[in-house]
C-alpha cells in the first residue's frame, strides 16, 4: 500500500528524510522505507507513527492509510459461508456454495458508514434472493422433467 498521506507531509515539510531521523529518533532505514512505499505506514509500531505525527504537528491519523473494515467481513448465514472483499476500488459480497464462489453484490458507492449501517441486512438480503433462486431453478426443472 502506497503511504500517501505520510509522502504528502514529508514532501510538503522539506526537509531531508536524515534531518528527520536526526530529529525524531526513527532510523532513517525506517523513514526512507516509508517514503518509498516499501513498509505500510499502518503495520509500524506505535511509538514511530506518535513520534513522526509529533514532528508533522499532526494527528496520527493524518499520515496513516485508511482501514478497510469492510474487506475479510465474514460470517455464515443459512449454512452459507460469505465474505466482503475489496476488489478493483469496489465491495464485493462473495460466497461459497459447495466449493463454487459466487459474487452476489459489486458495490461501488459502498462507505464504511454505509456498510456499518446496512452490511448485515444487505448481506442476509442478497443470500436469500440467491438461495431463493436456485430454489425455484431447482423447481423449474423438476416440473419440467415431470412433464
Amino acid at each position: 500500500m502506497e503511504n500517501i498521506s505520510f509522502i504528502k507531509k514529508l514532501k510538503k515539510d522539506g526537509r531531508s528524510m536524515y534531518a528527520i531521523s536526526r530529529m525524531t529518533g526513527i532510523p532513517y532505514t525506517t523513514i526512507n522505507e516509508l517514503a518509498n512505499s516499501k513498509n505500510d505506514i499502518n503495520k509500524c509500531s506505535y511509538e514511530t507513527v506518535k513520534k513522526l505525527a509529533a514532528y508533522f504537528r499532526c494527528n496520527p491519523s493524518e499520515i496513516t492509510n485508511p482501514i478497510h473494515y469492510i474487506e475479510n467481513v465474514h460470517g455464515t448465514y443459512r449454512k452459507i459461508p460469505y465474505k466482503w472483499v475489496m476488489v478493483n476500488g469496489m465491495e464485493e459480497l462473495h460466497i461459497n456454495d459447495n466449493g463454487e464462489e459466487v459474487v452476489l453484490l459489486r458495490d461501488d458507492q459502498m462507505t464504511q458508514a454505509r456498510f456499518s449501517r446496512e452490511y448485515f441486512a444487505t448481506t442476509l438480503c442478497y443470500i436469500d434472493i440467491y438461495l431463493n433462486k436456485k430454489e425455484a431453478r431447482k423447481l423449474l426443472c423438476h416440473n419440467a422433467d415431470t412433464h
